[in-house]
Parts: structure tokens; C-alpha cells; sequence
């Protein structure tokens, strides 16, 4: 009887340590989507500076791409649409991952819920057994 006790103590034991580990990685998961987030908007804040500057000059003005380490001269309006497609990207990759972010969010929650109640419920069954023995 008390090896059955046991076992069902280890096995309760391993499923809180399995949750926990779940909910640590759902926090990390939004962590770094945040990370992303923020690195996305600025590649875009910067990338719209570059086109309103851009879209200042004459069509005919010398401009200049970086490709590596070589710098090669491009006509001012395909570097003004590669550009704008850059940071078009940019806005809906971060619209996609926002809308992520919002789903493993709500995740999250539910995954610390059950988490509490889970350990409550551990707590509340380890403190019973403790004052049955005494």
C-alpha cells in the first residue's frame, strides 16, 4: 500500500515538474517573438527613414547599394521599391507574429492555471498525508 502511495506521489511529482518545464517554455516562446517584434519595427522605422530620404532625390542621382562588402550603384527607384517591399514585409511579418504571440499568450495562461491548481491540489494531498502520519 505504501509503494502504491509512493508511486502515485512520484508520478504527480513528475507531471507538476513536466508542466512547469511546458510553461517556461511557452514564456520563453513570447520572450523571444517580443524580441522579434521589437527588431521587426525597427528594421521598418529605419527602412521607411531610408525611402522618405530617397524619394527626396532626383531620379537621376547617384546612389549606392551595399552587397557584401562591395558597394554597387543603383538607380534610384528600384532602390526605393526594393525599399518599400522591405519594410512591407517587415509590417506583415509582424502582424503575423503578433496575431502568434496573442495565441501563445493565451496559451500560456491556461498552462499556469492548470500549473497552480495542479500544485495546490499536491500541496493540499502532501499536507493531509503529513497530518495523517502524525
Amino acid at each position: 500500500m505504501a509503494a502504491l502511495v509512493e508511486a502515485e506521489r512520484m508520478e504527480r511529482e513528475k507531471a507538476l515538474v513536466e508542466a512547469q518545464q511546458r510553461v517556461n517554455m511557452l514564456r520563453e516562446t513570447v520572450r523571444v517573438m517580443a524580441n522579434r517584434q521589437v527588431t521587426l519595427m525597427s528594421n521598418k522605422r529605419r527602412l521607411d527613414i531610408s525611402t522618405n530620404e530617397l524619394t527626396r532625390l532626383a531620379a537621376d542621382h547617384r546612389v549606392y547599394e551595399s552587397v557584401g562588402r562591395v558597394f554597387l550603384r543603383t538607380p534610384v527607384n528600384a532602390l526605393i521599391e526594393k525599399q518599400t517591399a522591405q519594410a512591407e514585409s517587415c509590417e506583415a511579418e509582424g502582424t503575423r507574429l503578433s496575431n502568434e504571440k496573442k495565441r501563445v499568450t493565451e496559451q500560456l495562461k491556461k498552462e499556469e492555471a492548470q500549473l497552480r491548481e495542479a500544485a495546490e491540489t499536491y500541496v493540499a494531498e502532501m499536507n493531509a498525508r503529513q497530518r495523517q502520519r502524525q
